[in-house]
């Protein structure tokens, strides 16, 4: 659903799953998760299309993690997820706050 599609993050480039787009975000956070995914990849046979949803969730999740802790960024990509992607969380607690575009924190996640 995400791959080409570009979303605000660090590296600037559209989604993909790919060795060489995990390697090029752990170039830019060092990310521990990404360094075990890498350095295991034959070994774990990443490259399966049996592990192809779990990468895409690790590479979704380590690329979000350091994006979103950069608060430069964060709204406008959090922004595109929830209304031009439709991506919500499975399950949203109280204390979620999705903050939109005129900047009110709105728990419900609606613009």
């Amino acid at each position: 659903m995400l791959i080409g599609k570009y979303i605000p993050n660090l590296i600037a480039k559209p989604f993909d799953i790919s060795r060489d787009y995990a390697q090029i975000i752990y170039d830019q956070t060092s990310s521990p998760k990404l360094d075990r995914v890498l350095r295991n990849w034959d070994e774990e046979n990443w490259d399966s299309s049996d592990k192809r949803q779990q990468l895409a969730y690790i590479i979704l999740v380590e690329l979000l993690a350091f994006q979103f802790a950069s608060p430069v960024r964060r709204i406008q990509t959090q922004d595109l997820l929830f209304t031009h992607y439709n991506f919500h969380p499975p399950h949203r607690s109280r204390s979620f706050a999705y903050v939109n575009r005129r900047g009110n924190a709105d728990p419900q996640g609606q613009i």
